[in-house]
């Protein structure tokens, strides 16, 4: 009986890896040597919240873009900032002819509360055919514009996402860096096949003409995880979304400092990924049946089975994750590849309690 559990849970768990690897495939294209005659305006959204230590590095790695000068704007949301980022934004746009920096005083001053209220306040300003999401804790890649404006002509894109890279020093930063391309590359595989898990809002793009569709955020239902929110709504309304991997298509963000923070930022994404519904419940599924045969092998006995199944999950992710870390060129994490995804095992199973508490507590505000 065990061994029938053996052979049914590891083959529900590998036929999802395998599901990621071919939808992942899809989404590492090779941009094709395109001119553009007529380059679109694109707007850039920047929501910071006391961001005085990131934000002028976010801003120079805007301005330092290949893409034209005169064809983008940056708008930064300064919202409700206690700390010197407004000053800061204001000195750093005195150099600058297409930065804009906006000032909310007031939650009120929004359609809705938190980041989703903030980046829409900033959209209502925008001029651009094409917005692009940053945050002020990113450095962009060069040339992250242009991709992501290739990436629209080429695919005819209704909304972009692409891969968020984790600036990386300690050990606990690299294990970040490895799970953050972890869940890419299953969001990427899920979009690829039309099965819209998630993205980052601090690396996608969607048409201004879509996101006027949708009503904006205001009329989008409320989420912790409001990129995903909006992934949602451009897909029930048909529009054609693309998950790109690609070097030129990532930004940088600066990894949390403490296991706190860490867990802090799971939890909201694990609170958010509940409006995925059954789709949520079928892939945590795949995993809670490798747990169920580990304990199950482990009581009655047979340990062998135990150790080999939680070995056979973690060679799994390891090789869904390998051809991703190879094509963002981030060939110096593949010697913690192993090591953190054990300690992925560990984050699985802290996780479930943590929700428990549904209050998410998030740049100082807290949500429920």
């Amino acid at each position: 009986m065990t061994e029938v559990l053996f052979i049914v849970s590891f083959s529900f768990y590998f036929a999802r890896a395998l599901f990621f690897v071919i939808g992942a495939k899809k989404g590492r294209i090779k941009f094709k040597e395109i001119f553009i005659n007529k380059y679109p305006f694109v707007s850039i959204i920047v929501p910071a919240r006391d961001e005085q230590d990131n934000i002028i590095m976010c801003l120079e790695s805007l301005v330092d873009s290949d893409y034209p000068r005169d064809k983008y704007e940056i708008i930064v949301v300064n919202d409700r900032s206690t700390d010197n980022t407004q000053r800061l934004v204001e000195k750093f746009a005195e150099n600058q002819t297409n930065i804009k920096l906006l000032n909310i005083i007031e939650d009120s001053q929004k359609v809705v509360a938190g980041k989703p209220g903030a980046l829409d306040f900033g959209i209502a300003s925008a001029k651009g055919e094409y917005i692009l999401l940053t945050d002020a804790d990113c450095k962009v890649n060069k040339k992250w514009v242009s991709s992501m404006v290739k990436t629209f002509i080429e695919k005819d894109s209704d909304l972009v996402a692409a891969f968020t890279l984790v600036k990386h020093d300690s050990f606990f930063d690299k294990y970040q860096a490895i799970e953050w391309i972890l869940m890419h590359t299953m969001a990427s595989g899920g979009m690829g096949l039309n099965f819209p898990l998630g993205c980052f809002g601090n690396n996608m793009a969607f048409k201004k003409s879509i996101y006027d569709q949708t009503g904006g955020y205001g009329k989008i239902d409320f989420s912790v995880t409001e990129d995903l929110a909006l992934l949602q709504t451009v897909h029930k309304m048909g529009g054609k979304i693309n998950y790109i991997c690609h070097r030129d298509s990532t930004v940088k963000t600066l990894p949390l400092k403490s296991v706190k923070e860490y867990l802090n930022q799971r939890k909201r994404w694990a609170i958010g990924g509940k409006k995925l519904g059954w789709k949520a419940t079928l892939f945590v599924l795949a995993s809670l049946l490798i747990w169920i045969t580990a304990v199950v092998s482990f009581l009655e006995g047979h340990y062998y089975l135990s150790v080999i199944i939680m070995l056979l999950k973690v060679i799994t992710d390891v090789i869904l994750v390998i051809p991703t870390i190879l094509t963002v060129k981030e060939k110096g994490l593949l010697p913690y590849l192993l090591p953190s995804n054990f300690l992925f095992i560990i984050v699985e199973l802290i996780l479930p309690f943590l929700i428990i508490n549904k209050k998410v507590e998030w740049k100082g505000q807290v949500f429920k």
